[in-house]
Formats: structure tokens, C-alpha cells, sequence
């Protein structure tokens, strides 16, 4: 039935105009990653048995509390073990971080109990954090998604630059994180390989005062997606001519999804266009797609929307284009 309306929607409206559900591409990469970990899933089975044990052992859970207020913590602040779910997958994430966060108290009162289950091995823990440093990632892209009062279509391009760079720079310490690793970048190729190809992905971006072309990894896709707005723009030109004089004018370090993002924004600033020498052989649309490229990105927390109302003036094609794309959702 799902595939049966995808090709419906690409019959009728065209194959550029199909936007595939960006949470949904997330939730296979991640589910197809332990899948296909063998050795992963091993280990979340002996996690899984420690949690189920302590949520059917009122004994068992009344000692994780009691440890936890002797170590200082209020009653109403104590943490229980959580269990996932196999409809989500982030719900792994947080059964993973909560028993690490247990782990020392847990493993204490497993040590008295012998009809308990056996307490995963110090390499286990290890390949536990390998496990949330390459989940992580995903949970914050989701997060990010999430947000109903933003722009989403021009985000995913970025999100997924940034996703890619913060499992590839990772080195593992451990054979499991190896393994997770390398099955997690295959995925991610898999499956978002091509955005920079999809028609509104890539103009979406360009057309983000945040963005612009600062995560394009090819090259010719960039050029590509310029030349394609030049094109949207000089058709602008075209139709507002014959009607313009109508128009009114912590302690430990936080993981930052958007580090990589940072590090890239203030390379972009201090370039200098090496194309100024062939303006006069661009169009004056040409010319202005250019110029709105060559300005520095705006900051991550601003608005958008806000920005290109403030800009359209000055790029009034840019900022007709991106009223048609900032209302597209990507998820």
C-alpha cells in the first residue's frame, strides 16, 4: 500500500516533488544497524534480562532505590532501569545510558543475589558506551526534527552532514564499536547518499541563510544546485518585470550535533569570491545568487524566515523561492 501511493504521488507530481519521510530514513538506518550487529545484540539481550529482572523483583528494585538515597538522592529524584520497546528504537538509547548510569549500583546488588542474572563484564560496559557514542548522534538529529516551530526542509542536508561527521571522526576503542561504526556509515550512505541529488533538498539549503552551500560534499551536486536557482531566480525576474511597479518593498563535554557545523561556518566568512573576475559575463539574477552565497551564514538559533523577511528586499527572487520551500516538511 506504501509503495503502491509513493509511486502514485512521483506519477502524478513528478519524482523531485517526493519528499521521503526524513524521521522515518533515521529510524531505518538505526534499526538496520543493530540488525545487522550480531555482536550487539547479544549484549542488549544481557542488558535486557538485567532490567526485566529488577522490573519483576520488587526486592531487587526497593535496593536500587535505597542505594540511590544513600548516595544523597531524594526519593523523588531516584531512577529506575528502563526496558525498550521494539517499536522504538531510541528507546535502546535510553535503556543503554540509564543501566550505565546504574551500573556500579546494579552490579553490587546482582553480586548478593544468586538466582540473579549475571552482570554484563567490564568489556561489556565498554562496548555499551561505543554503543551510545554511535547512537547518540541519531537521538539528537531526531530531537532536532522534532521541533514544530522551525524550518525542517532545509535542515536535512545539514543534519545529515553533520550525522555523517560525527560517526566518521569517532575512533572505537573496541571491536563491537568498530563493527558499529562501520555498519552505521554503510547505512547512512545507503540511504542519504543521493540527498544532495533531490531537487528540494538542495535548493532548500542554498536558500537558508544558516546553510547555504557549506555541506555539500560533491562538488558538481553543488554547482548543480546553484545553477538550478539561478534559474528559479531568473524566472522571478522574468515574471515580477511586467508587474514591479505593482510590488510594495558542563563538567564533561556535551556532545553538539552541530559542532561540525560551527567548525565550517567561519571558514565560510572568511572566503573571498575567486569568481569576481567573470561578473560581467553573469546575468543580473546570476550575479545575485551569487552575492546572497558569498555572505557569511547567519547563526544557527535565528530564524530564517525572520532573516530572508528582513533580506527580501535585497534578494526579492531568494526570498520568493524560499517561501515556496521552508513550508515543506521533511518529516
Amino acid at each position: 500500500m506504501g509503495a503502491n501511493m509513493v509511486k502514485a504521488a512521483k506519477d502524478l507530481f513528478g519524482v523531485e516533488k517526493h519528499i521521503p519521510c526524513f524521521a522515518h530514513t533515521i529510524n531505518l538506518v538505526v534499526e538496520n544497524v543493530i540488525k545487522n550487529t550480531d555482536s550487539l545484540l547479544n549484549l542488549l539481550s544481557k542488558v535486557r534480562e538485567v532490567v526485566k529482572y529488577f522490573k519483576h523483583s520488587t526486592h531487587a528494585s526497593d535496593q536500587l532505590r535505597k542505594r540511590q538515597i544513600d548516595e544523597g538522592k531524594k526519593e523523588g529524584n531516584c531512577k529506575k532501569l528502563i526496558l525498550d520497546v521494539s517499536t522504538r528504537w531510541n528507546s535502546v538509547y535510553y535503556m543503554v545510558q540509564r543501566f550505565l548510569e546504574l551500573s556500579s549500583l546494579i552490579s553490587d546488588i546482582l553480586l548478593h543475589r544468586p538466582s540473579a542474572p549475571q552482570m554484563p563484564s567490564a568489556i561489556n560496559l565498554q562496548e555499551l558506551q561505543a554503543v551510545l557514542v554511535v547512537l547518540r548522534p541519531f537521538e539528537n538529529v531526531t530531537l532536532e526534527m522534532s521541533s514544530q516551530r522551525n524550518v525542517t526542509i532545509s535542515k536535512v542536508l545539514p543534519l545529515v552532514s553533520c550525522l555523517n561527521n560525527s560517526i566518521t571522526s569517532y575512533t572505537p576503542d573496541t571491536e563491537l564499536g568498530s563493527k558499529l561504526k562501520d555498519v552505521t556509515v554503510v547505512e547512512i550512505n545507503k540511504r542519504f547518499g543521493n540527498i544532495e541529488k533531490f531537487y528540494s533538498f538542495p535548493i532548500a539549503t542554498l536558500l537558508d541563510p544558516r546553510f547555504k552551500n557549506l555541506h555539500f560534499k560533491d562538488p558538481v551536486d553543488c554547482s548543480k544546485a546553484i545553477a538550478k536557482l539561478k534559474i528559479l531566480v531568473c524566472q522571478h525576474n522574468i515574471i515580477s518585470s511586467s508587474s514591479e511597479d505593482d510590488q510594495p518593498e558542563a563538567v564533561e563535554k556535551k556532545f553538539d550535533l552541530w559542532e561540525h557545523h560551527k567548525n565550517l561556518a567561519p571558514q565560510k566568512s572568511k572566503k573571498k569570491s575567486s569568481k569576481s573576475t567573470t561578473k560581467n559575463q553573469e546575468s543580473a539574477s546570476d550575479q545575485m545568487v551569487m552575492q546572497y552565497l558569498g555572505t557569511p551564514v547567519i547563526n544557527l538559533s535565528q530564524d530564517p524566515i525572520e532573516t530572508f523577511e528582513e533580506m527580501k528586499t535585497v534578494y526579492p527572487q531568494q526570498y520568493n523561492e524560499s517561501q515556496k520551500m521552508f513550508c515543506i516538511l521533511a518529516t
